[in-house]
């Protein structure tokens, strides 16, 4: 019988990790959050053709792509499970066309809710939903001289813009704000913590005609399961 002797020559890019359809969704959804709570990867991978990992799963793979060098991998608050954020390699070979930040720590808990309003909306649409994240659309504001940022826009009938909001702003800096919106905008979706949902209620219903623009959600209704 023919026989192999000694070993099988190896492939040229024997080792290298090589990225697949399911990486440079994920890869590029984290990118263009800033970075994702690892805890959050699994409903982000659940998204993609239903797949549902576990969380060995998601640690595995998340030790694949910092291997690749796509991703750093930290603990960044004490009592929170860790964090993942593109490098500089990650952004390239994502196609993603944004600078390497480092998340903010002062900014993470903001960026973990608008990172859970953002699979809402999208597990809810079932893809019809498109977001457009911050980083594509702030710069365009700041360049037309706009005063306020969004936390992202959705396109799903309308243009939509997104806020998330988690501590109670001034009056005067929220009506500001709610002018410029619905000029901007089509549609607002409003998405408040307990600690500034009167607030917000309450300046919502003071602008005239803002049941035609503005839907305001208890924040807390997108970490509940669907009925």
């Amino acid at each position: 019988m023919a026989q192999f002797q000694g070993s099988m020559p190896r492939r040229s890019d024997y080792g290298q990790v090589r990225a697949t359809e399911r990486d440079l969704y994920m890869l590029r959804w984290v990118g263009e959050q800033y970075a994702v709570r690892i805890d959050q990867l699994g409903q982000l991978a659940a998204m993609y053709k239903g797949e549902k990992l576990s969380s060995p799963t998601i640690k595995w793979l998340t030790s694949r792509w910092r291997e690749a060098g796509w991703v750093e991998k930290q603990k960044l608050l004490a009592a929170s499970p860790q964090w993942v954020w593109l490098t500089r390699d990650g952004y390239r070979d994502a196609g993603l066309d944004y600078p390497y930040a480092k998340p903010s720590v002062s900014r993470l808990n903001h960026n973990y809710h608008t990172n859970a309003v953002r699979l809402w909306i999208e597990k809810r649409s079932r893809g019809a939903a498109e977001w457009i994240c911050d980083r594509s659309i702030n710069p365009e504001r700041k360049a037309e001289g706009k005063r306020h940022f969004v936390d992202g826009e959705v396109v799903f009938q309308a243009k939509i813009a997104i806020e998330v909001e988690l501590t109670q702003k001034s009056r005067p800096r929220l009506d500001s704000i709610l002018r410029e919106l619905k000029k901007d905008y089509e549609a607002v979706w409003y998405f408040a913590a307990p600690e500034c949902y009167t607030a917000v209620k309450s300046a919502i219903e003071s602008v005239p005609g803002h049941q035609e623009t503005f839907v305001l959600y208890q924040l807390s209704s997108v970490f509940k399961e669907d009925e």
